[in-house]
C-alpha cells in the first residue's frame, strides 16, 4: 500500500521516459499506483529500427529490466506467468520486446511467457514497421509459450463498429485492445 493505494504488480520500461513517467502520472487520482522501483527507462528512444531497440537496450537498460520484474517475481509464491504487452512496429516495442523476451527466455524459462504483441496500421506513419513487425514476431516465436496478436486496423475497426466512435483516438483503440486483454 502506497498513501492508501493498492500497488499495481506490473513493471513499465520504455527507451523514453516521458512514455513511463506518463502512466505514472495519470494513475495520481486513481486508487492505484505503481512501484517507483517497476519504473525503468533509458533516453534517447530507439528511431523506430529494430536493431537499434534490439541492440541499445542491453547492458545496464536491460540488468534493471530484469531486475525490476525480479522484484515483482518475489511477490509471487508461484509465478503463474509473465505477460509482455509491446509494440511490434517501432524500435523499441519490437527490438526491445524481442530482446526482453529473449533474456526472461533464459532467465525465467520456468515460468510461462505470453506476448501481447500490438501490429501497425497497414499504411502507418513508420516506413521500416513491417520489417520490425517481422524480425521481432520471428525471433519471439522461439522464446515465447504464445503470442496474441492485437491489430491496431482490427481495434480501430472495432471502435467504429461495435462502439459507434467515428474517429477513434489513440486511447479509444488502447482501451479496446486492453478490454480485450482483460
Amino acid at each position: 500500500n502506497n498513501k492508501g493505494k493498492k500497488t499495481l504488480r506490473s513493471v513499465n520500461l520504455d527507451t523514453e521516459e516521458k512514455v513511463v513517467r506518463g502512466c505514472v502520472e495519470k494513475c495520481n487520482n486513481l486508487p492505484w499506483s505503481y512501484n517507483p522501483k517497476s519504473i525503468v527507462h533509458k533516453y534517447g528512444g530507439a528511431g523506430n529500427n529494430w536493431a537499434m531497440g534490439h541492440d541499445m537496450c542491453s547492458g545496464e537498460f536491460l540488468e534493471d529490466s530484469l531486475n525490476a520484474i525480479r522484484i515483482q517475481l518475489e511477490y509471487c509464491d508461484i509465478p503463474a506467468g509473465l505477460f509482455i504487452s509491446h509494440s511490434v512496429g517501432g524500435g523499441t516495442g519490437s527490438g526491445f520486446g524481442t530482446h526482453l523476451t529473449e533474456s526472461l527466455y533464459d532467465e525465467f524459462n520456468d515460468v510461462a511467457r505470453i506476448n501481447f504483441a500490438v501490429t501497425p496500421y497497414h499504411f502507418g506513419e513508420v516506413i521500416v514497421q513491417h520489417y520490425n513487425s517481422l524480425l521481432c514476431l520471428s525471433k519471439i516465436s522461439s522464446t515465447s509459450d504464445a503470442i496474441i496478436l492485437f491489430e491496431n486496423e482490427v481495434a480501430s475497426s472495432i471502435c467504429k463498429s461495435m462502439k459507434g466512435i467515428k474517429s477513434p483516438s489513440l486511447y479509444d483503440i488502447n482501451q479496446t485492445i486492453a478490454s480485450n486483454i482483460v
